[in-house]
């Protein structure tokens, strides 16, 4: 056979095999989802009053509050949704309605009522949520909020006044948002003001962790560094050092006069790790 036409007949064959099958299709391009971030349905949540200074709402007379929530939508239209109401501890995962022995009473979705039958003076800050929908991510959720300030002051004839409930590690306090961030060894410290001298036989400090009572009570010292109550003139401190497990910790003090309790303060929280 000639050897011509043999490479003839090899390139024919080739060539009719190649025009018999179909070249493999690319895939097709899978399309992904582009998800955008989560679109809340509220605006703002608006509660009212926002803010009182009812001069009538004073320790030892249990003044009642109503307070009233209302969501808008982004059109500016109120709309139902179910509401979450507390005092404002928006990073613990709890149902607060109880600070510095105030309560926060839910009538319904939209109304609560605070009553001012507690110890301690100051401005209380009440936080109403939609929890359906989290704004953001990770630790510290955050959700659509309103907030409302409400101020209980002392008798204005009161010679003592509680102060702040402070926790310190070190020398500063490490504060993020409400919650005060701490290492394992804190100190925990009642300030008080007084228009008369007080002693350590007849006025102690009772400190509370957890809501349950330290084993003993605390002297008080005192201290021209104390930031004293306004018209006060004397300052004083009580503190108890703590060595603590990794946790959620709440914290407060009620003073005592000859065993019977004069003033307490707010809820102070705070996280040890």
């Amino acid at each position: 056979m000639n050897r011509p036409l043999v490479l003839m007949s090899l390139v024919l064959v080739m060539a009719a095999g190649c025009g018999g099958k179909k070249a493999p299709e690319a895939p097709a391009a899978v399309e992904e989802e582009v998800r955008g971030p989560a679109v809340c349905p509220l605006s703002r949540i608006e509660v009212h009053p926002e803010k009182v200074y009812a001069p009538e709402c004073i320790l030892g007379r249990a003044c009642e509050i109503e307070l009233r929530a209302v969501a808008y939508d982004h059109d500016g239209r109120p709309v139902e949704v179910p509401l979450h109401w507390s005092f404002r501890y928006p990073d613990f995962e709890d149902n607060d309605q109880q600070s510095g022995g105030h309560t926060l009473t839910v009538i319904d979705n939209g109304h609560a009522r605070f009553v001012g039958g507690g110890l301690a003076p100051g401005m209380f800050s009440v936080l109403v949520e939609d929890r359906s929908c989290r704004i953001a991510n990770g630790d510290r959720p955050q959700f659509v909020e309103g907030q409302a300030w409400l101020r209980v002051f002392s008798p204005p004839d009161a010679d003592i006044v509680c102060g702040r409930m402070r926790v310190t590690y070190g020398d500063d306090l490490d504060r993020v948002g409400d919650m005060v961030l701490a290492s394992t060894k804190v100190t925990i410290r009642a300030d008080v003001s007084s228009n008369h001298k007080l002693t350590r036989t007849r006025h102690r400090v009772r400190f509370y962790i957890n809501d349950r009572p330290y084993i003993s009570t605390r002297p008080l010292h005192q201290s021209p560094e104390v930031s004293k109550e306004p018209e006060m003139e004397w300052g004083y401190f009580s503190f108890l050092p703590l060595y603590l497990v990794p946790g959620q910790y709440r914290v407060r003090y009620e003073l005592l006069e000859n065993d019977q309790v004069i003033c307490g303060s707010k809820t102070e929280r705070f996280l040890a790790r």
